[in-house]
């Protein structure tokens, strides 16, 4: 496949993937995740993700940023920093096969057994969810769903929790980012082109969520983002086996 191609394709799945996370709050990063790990190793995808990932996260926290709960978001980041520390000694020490088998995993658990991660976040402190979510994200790139069980938990409303989610995520990104430039020597300038176009279309897919948050079926929205999950962890699992 042709740079081009890649780029086409994934150019589609941040606008995709960021559509989904601004009307769920949840789902998007890890199909995008999951469609990173077709094509690159782990080495690169974490950190290309996150680089997809601060742009569509920026788009939303932009659009919603009259509803960050800001007091939250300052205890959760100061956790963030903390975690992301503890994630890239973990990375550092294991296989990439291990790493691949383990973004897998995680998918498929937050698929089946979410209420478990909700009833761990629901006791912990905003700044130790922000030090998990962080440290989980760093090794198996999917920190989203931590934060979105974290903040369920919260007495917000949906505009609220789109923008806080967001703006939470943007950081823990960039923390992830960086990490992997000075630790790892992730060539950042390597992946510019994809990075430019699917800031642009997770941009457009924010902007249309707005338009229509209250208008989409909600159930079958699930059943679909729930199937097409399910499919891509198994492929990233299969992977990880050297199959």
């Amino acid at each position: 496949m042709t740079e081009f191609e890649i780029i086409v394709i994934f150019s589609l799945i941040s606008f995709i993937t960021s559509f989904i996370t601004s009307v769920a709050s949840v789902g998007g990063g890890m199909i995008m995740l999951a469609s990173l790990g077709q094509f690159f190793s782990p080495n690169a995808l974490i950190p290309l993700h996150a680089v997809i990932q601060v742009s569509n996260n920026l788009s939303r926290a932009f659009l919603f940023r009259k509803h960050i709960a800001f007091a939250l978001f300052k205890r959760v980041l100061v956790g963030s920093a903390i975690g992301s520390l503890f994630g890239v000694l973990f990375f550092s020490l294991v296989s990439e096969d291990l790493i691949l088998g383990l973004i897998g995993a995680f998918i498929l658990w937050m698929l089946f057994f979410k209420t478990s991660l909700k009833a761990i976040t629901n006791n912990l402190s905003d700044s130790f969810c922000g030090a998990l979510s962080a440290g989980v994200g760093m090794v198996v790139g999917a920190n989203g769903p931590v934060v979105s069980a974290f903040l369920a938990a919260k007495d917000m409303q949906s505009k609220e929790l789109i923008a806080t989610h967001g703006a939470i995520m943007v950081c823990q990104h960039l923390l992830k980012i960086i990490a992997f430039i000075t630790v790892f020597k992730f060539a950042l300038l390597d992946f510019l082109p994809l990075i430019i176009c699917t800031t642009f279309t997770g941009f457009m897919g924010a902007w249309v969520a707005k338009k229509f948050l209250d208008k989409i079926p909600q159930n079958i929205f699930d059943k679909s983002l729930k199937l097409l999950l399910f499919l891509l962890a198994l492929t990233m699992m299969y992977r990880a086996l050297g199959q």
